[in-house]
């Protein structure tokens, strides 16, 4: 059956039906609960085993050994019919939905728990960047080229609020979208004013809002206007303290706010450890955005 001959809904239910159908859950259970028995014999067996050998009666091995083989070839049938459950399944998933059993079950996450419209928001705000973000959601749901165009940048969904998934998986969506957004040249306004409606309709609590906020803003192309210090002067900051905070965005000591944003946000560009190209350096970008992150605080404030 082809990718796209199923609807949202009908992929669903189709995955439910394979994924529960009731003979097959019988027979699996069956077997694994005759694995579980066949395993405890084999450890009692060997065990019986290990300790005739200790105490040197060896003449016991003829009683251990024999019933070791029978129980190690129950186990091994009792495995090959786990195995063919599962290759039944499979089957019956490529069969009927098109894909292979991973691409199934992400695809059925993101459809049950309505993750797509968020990401379909997302890439709409920077379609130059559509080959990349293809990229990271090939690599990130182990799909091909026509189930991202299909499911993710075609189909059309009625709703945009995230089912009622756990905290970790929030998380993990959230940080999707802030990579998503950051493909190219950063994060613009729009897609910033999206990305914080997204953490508020996740319904994060203000420390996580506060850690997404921290963690990317500096990957922003326009910056907030900071009321703080706008009236004050670099000049009049204490430059011998402030010096080597400068060095590290590499700005001169007189140089302009708009100068000292653009220096941050150029080097959150390079080190930033969501970034794709710094995914083999991470502890690195770590350590440097810390610095960066630091030195923008230290001359801001």
């Amino acid at each position: 059956m082809s990718k796209n001959e199923l609807s949202n809904k009908e992929f669903i239910a189709k995955y439910d039906a394979i994924i529960n159908d009731l003979s097959t859950i019988i027979f699996k259970g069956f077997f694994y609960i005759i694995l579980a028995v066949l395993c405890f014999a084999s450890f009692l067996i060997i065990y019986g085993t290990i300790y005739t050998y200790i105490i040197n009666r060896f003449s016991d091995f003829e009683y251990f050994i024999p019933r070791l083989c029978v129980v190690l070839i129950l186990d091994s049938i009792v495995v090959w019919g786990i195995n063919r459950c599962n290759k039944k399944v499979k089957k019956q998933i490529e069969k009927e939905l098109g894909m292979n059993e991973e691409q199934a079950q992400n695809i059925y996450f993101l459809l049950s728990n309505n993750v797509i419209p968020w990401f379909q928001r997302i890439c709409m705000l920077n379609p130059n960047a559509k080959s990349r973000q293809v990229e990271l959601l090939k690599e990130w749901y182990k799909i091909d080229d026509e189930i991202v165009n299909d499911y993710i940048f075609e189909r059309a969904y009625d709703k945009n609020e995230l089912n009622d998934v756990k905290l970790s998986d929030k998380k993990n969506i959230a940080e999707k979208l802030f990579k998503l957004a950051i493909v190219e040249d950063g994060i613009h306004n729009d897609e910033w004013e999206l990305l914080m409606s997204a953490l508020k309709e996740f319904e994060f609590n203000k420390n996580h809002i506060e850690y997404f906020k921290k963690r990317y803003r500096p990957l922003r192309t326009e910056f907030e206007n900071d009321r703080r210090n706008d009236n004050t002067s670099t000049e009049e900051r204490a430059k011998l303290y402030l010096r080597p905070y400068y060095a590290i965005l590499g700005v001169d000591e007189n140089a302009s706010d708009e100068e000292i944003k653009r220096a941050y946000h150029n080097l959150a560009l390079q080190h930033h450890p969501d970034l794709a190209k710094n995914a083999g350096r991470v502890e690195e970008s770590e350590q440097m955005m810390a610095k960066i992150n630091e030195a923008y605080e230290k001359i801001r404030n």
